[in-house]
């Protein structure tokens, strides 16, 4: 008999003002798998107090009314002034809204990105999902709590999930041996000058970037992959990393490092729109499945939100992941999309519907020269 795994990309309900709104229109579709798992964007607590800042607030223009904050930002909802929304540091969500993880059917998250942070809001908020019964990783009380996996055994179908995040703040955020934290893989960056460049020697151009992961956070992931892989049938390995939609070395790394251990799949997200996919040893990388669920604003996504179809600047998109499960073995991989309406509420959209997103997931796979192909309303990726 057929299970379903679904896995979705970045999950937040800062903004929301109830638990029903945000997923109430996807849950339909989103009940039919026997396991639900996707990256848990926000922080189920109230968030650091730091005067003079707001929660989860949207650019809007100068004079927009009494509502709006000195500098031109206006409140979306969630806190009142007594708490702060950390631009750089964390996504902040009103803990009833967790009910909206219930209400979609997950069962379980990912925690480890750049969104939590603060070591007693990450207490709070696994307090959180312990209460609402949903797995969680990539979080913790200490670095060896944060690697803990997600297990769910459910319906016949045993699956462990892994998070880790690439992208975090360089203060009070990795768990450490004992404070609270994410998991963290550690990338790397140099810069090498271009003296290729067809022009000859002309300063100011651009140099080539190179990226690695580090060696030593390799092999702690493996490590991780390697005893869970004893204990489940599925073997899920999630990440935060990315920035735009380019796919950079490290975060090639890091898959192919996943998969060489014993991942059955490796998604990826964090640049808030979906990228490219690649088939290795014959197993599938998602490096980037997109938003799922967000009310805040992604400027730096607008372009690929553009040209992908989306209209208006604050739209994002995102991708539903269906893993096939018969007999203990992958029968098949396929992803339909996801989008807004007017209210930020997820819809699910047929592929055939959203044909310049088709597109542009198809040029970026066409790197890795992934096989993908539309069938009954889904995109099959040829593993």
């Amino acid at each position: 008999m057929e299970k379903h795994l679904y896995l979705v990309g970045d999950v937040s309900f800062c903004g929301f003002d109830d638990a029903n709104t945000p997923l109430a229109l996807a849950a339909p579709i989103l009940n039919q798998a026997d396991v639900l798992f996707g990256n848990m964007e926000c922080v189920l607590s109230a968030p650091p107090a730091f005067p003079g800042m707001m929660m989860c607030e949207e650019p809007v223009p100068p004079g927009a009314g009494a509502e709006t904050k000195p500098g031109g930002r206006k409140r979306m909802g969630g806190w009142d002034s007594r708490y702060s929304f950390l631009d750089q540091d964390g996504l902040y969500a009103d803990p009833s809204l967790g009910e909206g993880l219930v209400l979609g059917g997950f069962d379980a998250v990912g925690c480890a990105n750049n969104q939590t942070y603060g070591p007693d809001q990450i207490i709070k908020s696994l307090a959180k999902l312990d209460a609402l019964g949903i797995k969680h990783t990539g979080a913790g009380l200490n670095r060896e709590k944060a690697r803990e996996p997600a297990i769910v055994r459910k319906s016949g179908l045993s699956a462990g999930f892994l998070q880790y995040t690439s992208v975090y703040w360089p203060s009070n955020h990795e768990a450490g041996l004992n404070y609270p934290g994410v998991a963290v893989i550690r990338g790397y960056t140099s810069f090498q000058p271009n003296i290729e460049y067809p022009i000859g020697n002309r300063p100011g151009v651009p140099p080539i970037i190179h990226t690695w992961a580090d060696k030593h956070h390799l092999e702690f992931m493996q490590e991780d992959i390697r005893k869970l892989r004893t204990q489940v049938d599925f073997l899920v390995s999630s990440h935060h990393w990315g920035f735009l939609d380019e796919v950079f070395a490290y975060q090639e790394d890091i898959a192919h490092a996943a998969i060489d251990a014993g991942a059955d799949i490796v998604i990826g997200h964090g640049p808030h729109q979906p990228l490219a996919i690649e088939v290795y040893r014959g197993r599938p990388v998602f490096y980037g499945l997109g938003n799922f669920s967000f009310k805040t604003r992604h400027w730096r996504s607008n372009k690929g939100a553009i040209d992908a179809g989306v209209s208006g600047k604050d739209s994002w998109v995102g991708m539903l992941v269906d893993v096939t499960i018969e007999d203990g073995k992958v029968n098949k991989v396929s992803y339909r999309l996801a989008k807004h309406n007017e209210r930020f509420q997820t819809l699910i959209r047929d592929p055939g519907d959203e044909p310049e997103l088709m597109d542009r997931i198809a040029r970026f796979s066409s790197i890795n020269k992934t096989g993908l192909s539309a069938a009954d309303g889904q995109v099959v990726v040829s593993c």
